[in-house]
């Protein structure tokens, strides 16, 4: 146990060290190692489960692409401080904004690329989007442009970053792969996520994602890529009006999804996530780790033997997990999920 506790804090110190945005104290001198070290002490005990190291580095990388990390504290506080609104048991956004809907639970295949930061980002938008504006909004947004402009195939994208670029530039609307939707639809081939070790039947002719080549697209042009769209490039812009991380107290989370719509996730995702097919998913003592996941949370519940859960929507496609949906731990911060949420307000 001190060995495990020993590694954990000298990683901690050396990704600090590369990774976290630089804090001013009043003396003027940089002190971004104590206060990581605050946040990261604070969420793993309330995540106590045995993280990677490479994890916490991960986590850490995208809590730095933000505000500073003591803002991160002080608007974390001000949010648990703050009325929690009297909450259902289970919740589905799906149900709540029907009109919305097939926005709200469209389940996209990121294909053999790390999009899922641009696919949650663009569909968080979207849904915001469309809630706010009482159904008139009812179009995809583009992960593809977003992807074209912003991160990699090979390497995925920050967050933060994702919404800064949205709040700054924008998207396109944009369907599915091979949908002709919208000005910039999806192009990656959709592939099974599982791995060949856990092809199902519901995967058809779906090939493994590991034996497809991984491309980029980094053209950023300013013109629509579907010919059969009517609607000018220039005219098709969608943008967030504000942004920012959501609270890391369950309740007050479950609050901004009950108000205001979905919100954009991440967590730590090891290797047997792949494999999920039902129930609330729980990983195994042997998992590897894989690296920051992106997903989006649209509701809650409570299973027969009592575990609460997050109901969230994935980017592996429709065969995979609850038809493109899973359930996660919900109120004990499973792997990071209610710390690394980002919640958006968008420009109608």
């Amino acid at each position: 146990m001190f060995s495990k506790l020993k590694l954990a804090a000298l990683v901690t110190i050396f990704c600090v060290i590369q990774t976290a945005r630089e804090v001013k104290t009043s003396r003027g001198q940089h002190d971004s190692s104590v206060l990581n070290r605050q946040i990261l002490r604070k969420w793993l005990a309330e995540a106590p489960e045995n993280h990677a190291p490479e994890a916490i580095s991960d986590v850490l990388a995208e809590l730095s692409h933000g505000p500073s990390l003591k803002t991160r504290l002080r608007e974390d506080l001000r949010q648990k401080l703050g009325n929690i609104e009297d909450l259902p048991e289970s919740f589905d956004a799906r149900q709540k904004w029907k009109h919305c809907k097939h926005l709200i639970g469209a389940v996209h295949n990121q294909g053999p690329c790390k999009s899922d930061y641009a696919i949650v980002a663009a569909s968080v938008l979207a849904d915001r989007l469309c809630i706010q504006s009482n159904g008139k909004f009812k179009d995809m947004l583009s992960a593809q442009k977003i992807l074209e402009c912003y991160g990699s195939c090979k390497f995925g994208g920050f967050m933060w970053d994702t919404f800064e670029y949205l709040n700054k530039t924008g998207t396109t609307t944009g369907g599915l792969y091979q949908s002709e939707e919208g000005c910039v639809p999806f192009k990656p081939q959709p592939c099974s996520h599982r791995g060949n070790d856990r092809m199902m039947a519901s995967d058809g002719d779906l090939p493994d994602c590991s034996t497809l080549p991984s491309r980029e697209y980094n053209w950023c042009d300013k013109k629509c890529t579907n010919e059969n769209y009517d609607k000018k490039f220039t005219e098709d812009i969608h943008k967030t009006a504000k942004f920012g991380w959501a609270p890391t107290n369950a309740k007050k989370l479950q609050t901004e999804i009950y108000v205001n719509g979905s919100v954009a996730a991440g967590f730590t995702m090891y290797d047997d996530f792949r494999g999920y097919e039902s129930g609330v998913y729980n990983k195994s003592s042997n998992a590897g780790y894989e690296g920051s996941h992106k997903v989006k949370l649209i509701g809650w519940g409570i299973e027969d033997d009592g575990t609460p859960h997050w109901l969230a929507v994935n980017s592996f496609g429709k065969e995979w997990g609850l038809q493109g949906l899973f359930k996660f731990p919900r109120g004990r911060n499973y792997y990071f999920i209610e710390s690394l949420g980002i919640k958006v307000t968008p420009q109608l």
